[in-house]
């Protein structure tokens, strides 16, 4: 084991002597390594213009000779061992100089010396130390010496994980901005004041103010997100440009915050979706220089999120709607996110020298986590649409059996691997762009609203909320639309309906609208977890619906008394404008879509093949229209708030 005890010979002892108050100092300061708390001396007196040049001097001499003995007693002692000869396996990431450095602070602390040697088998150092904190809580707080070297071990381990492929999986308190008030204080004030408000009919403005100079990427991106989902952009650019202030900065201050790198998070995905979306349906060429430096920080950003604190055994990640980030579902979230990416933009990973190979290692990796994460909270079934889609990766990729495992690993090393050297790039201020390389890769009608937002002052949002009341997102509807609208006016269609939970309504609001449960499972929004609803979304996939929302023709399906007996849950029923059928992506099936002998289609032929005659009568399980009964039209991604008649008031069953 080597430290800086071991190397410091006669000839440095004296050199040291010659410093003013340095034994006192490093008394003070347990800094495992010489050269940095000479040179933190140094600074000190250079502070209180105590430093002369003999003591520089000497300071630069001691420098020079102690790295020249550390330099060969590294050659001379290779082996990373413990005190009792064996290498812990928790210093897996370290060098041999800095396992030294960690035991010559620990062994001031004799009861933390022989912990870590007790727990030499974790492969997790900082649930090491944790665990050493909870066993030691009292004496942590009453002593503060042994506090202080507890925390300068944590802080020396930090320092060598932001150097190291693993620096994306750790957590730091010490460089976590304390932010825990204002959330708490923002998180019951939205609640009251913010989510509960229908934003196209409803004013936010005193609401707005009291947080526009927050500056925090959480509150910024709930606001913004809200705002871009109900189409009013300006006010959402206003407070999506903090945001990237904070992205595009190197070192980002919320780095260790798990709230603030998830509003990190979440932002930049949005902005890579409205792309996406955008070039899809204008059917342009995509602009990939432009597009790569956001796409790689989205990546890396996914990647902070999917690997938080994840190789400890303290955190328990749950899947809870009342609790902020990091939670499960924002892990099944951001695996989401990478795997868009990686099928979506691979020639962006590609440029960085990701070969196709690579890439479907890596899907593969992700794919199979995404199932197990989504799997044990029973949100799917066990042939879930990521399952699905992992056995097409297989097969298309010519696996074997017997090679799932090994390629499993192999992708689970790349993914990390890859992340790590985007890392390395941000932390070098690669990613530093600007606003307006993000208003680049939006569309028109949202340049044209984002182009000003810089200069916009909190005085401005009473403005910005007047003028864009009534501003909704572009709507894209059928060539035949007005024929779907006379058909259903003939057939005396007033309404379609939703059936839902009471309690889910003010999720709905804080959505902007109904949404699909894939919408869900990717945007991390809590969905019902129950093994019949699994079942039949492994149903949906297979059948490639899973991003679409359910309505029905009547009132009351058979499977709502069903839901009624089986589960005890206030149940309501949502009417649904008809104009939802006109929209370009809507779907009309002709009976139940988990039926394998259903029909489905976008035409207005396929609307002609519904028997809407049978969906308005009573029915049995006898009945021979019974699947008819409960035909579906399914509206892609989301129903927009304005298409739900009575979320105010919805009717009782």
């Amino acid at each position: 084991m080597l430290s800086h005890s071991d190397i410091i010979d006669d000839e440095i002892k004296s050199l040291l002597a010659t410093l003013p108050g340095f034994r006192d100092y490093q008394e003070r300061l347990p800094e495992p390594d010489l050269e940095s708390l000479l040179t933190k001396y140094e600074q000190s007196l250079r502070q209180s213009d105590k430093l002369t040049y003999g003591i520089r001097t000497n300071i630069k001499l001691i420098k020079r000779k102690y790295n020249e003995r550390k330099s060969k007693a590294s050659e001379s002692s290779p082996e990373k061992k413990d005190e009792n000869g064996e290498i812990p396996t928790w210093a897996a990431l370290m060098t041999s100089e800095e396992l030294g450095n960690i035991y010559s602070l620990a062994n001031r602390l004799p009861a933390l010396a022989k912990f870590l040697q007790n727990y030499s088998s974790n492969r997790n150092f900082t649930e090491v130390i944790s665990l050493f904190e909870e066993e030691h809580i009292k004496e942590l707080r009453q002593q503060r010496p042994m506090r202080y070297i507890v925390d300068s071990i944590k802080k020396y381990f930090q320092s060598i994980m932001e150097k190291r492929v693993g620096a994306l999986h750790y957590v730091s308190t010490e460089h976590c901005v304390n932010d825990k008030e204002l959330l708490q204080e923002f998180f019951k004030d939205a609640k009251d004041n913010f989510f509960s408000k229908d934003l196209n009919r409803e004013d936010c403005q005193d609401f707005l103010l009291r947080y526009i100079h927050s500056m925090h990427p959480y509150i910024d991106a709930e606001i913004g997100n809200r705002y871009l989902k109900y189409g009013q952009y300006k006010v959402a650019f206003v407070f999506y440009t903090h945001i990237f202030r904070h992205i595009f900065s190197s070192p980002n201050l919320y780095w260790h915050n798990p709230e603030g790198i998830y509003g990190c998070a979440s932002t930049i995905e949005t902005i890579v979706n409205i792309y996406y979306d955008n070039v899809s349906v204008s059917k342009t060429p995509i602009d990939s220089r432009r597009l790569a430096p956001i796409a790689e920080l989205c990546y890396l950003l996914a990647s902070r999120i999917v690997y938080w604190d994840d190789l400890s055994k303290l955190n328990d990640f749950l899947y809870v709607d009342e609790k902020l980030p990091i939670r499960k579902q924002d892990k099944i979230h951001f695996y989401s996110t990478r795997v868009f990416l990686l099928e979506k933009y691979p020639f962006v990973f590609h440029d960085l020298g990701l070969s196709e190979s690579d890439i479907s290692y890596m899907l593969l990796a992700d794919l199979y986590d995404l199932h197990q994460l989504a799997h044990e909270e029973k949100l799917v079934g066990d042939n879930s649409l990521y399952l699905q889609k992992l056995n097409r990766l297989i097969t298309t990729c010519g696996f074997n059996e017997a090679d799932i495992q090994e390629a499993y690993n192999v992708g689970k090393e790349r993914c990390d691997n890859f992340a790590y050297s985007l890392y390395v790039k941000y932390t070098k201020g690669e990613y530093c762009l600007n606003w307006e390389d993000v208003r680049s890769l939006l569309p028109s009608r949202m340049q044209s609203a984002s182009e000003e937002v810089p200069s916009y002052s909190p005085e401005n949002i009473p403005f910005i909320l007047y003028n864009e009341r009534e501003v909704n997102y572009e709507t894209r509807f059928k060539n035949d639309r007005k024929a779907i609208h006379d058909y259903l006016v003939t057939k005396g269609i007033k309404y379609f309906y939703h059936f839902t939970e009471r309690n889910k309504l003010p999720s709905i609001i804080k959505q902007g609208g109904i949404i699909s449960y894939k919408k869900c499972l990717d945007s991390g929004i809590v969905i019902p977890s129950t093994g019949d609803m699994s079942k039949s979304r492994d149903v949906d996939a297979s059948f490639d619906l899973q991003d679409y929302v359910r309505v029905s023709y009547c009132r009351y399906l058979p499977k709502i008394a069903e839901r009624k007996l089986d589960e005890d849950k206030d149940w309501v029923l949502l009417r649904i404008s008809t104009e939802v059928a006109e929209l370009e992506e809507t779907l009309f099936t002709d009976m139940e879509a988990t039926q394998k002998e259903h029909h489905h289609g976008a035409q207005y032929e396929d609307l002609l093949k519904v028997n809407i005659e049978a969906t308005q009568r009573p029915v049995t399980e006898l009945d021979p229209e019974f699947w008819q009964n409960q035909a579906e039209v399914m509206i892609k991604d989301r129903i927009p708030m304005k298409y739900i008649l009575n979320i105010t008031n919805p009717e009782n069953l």
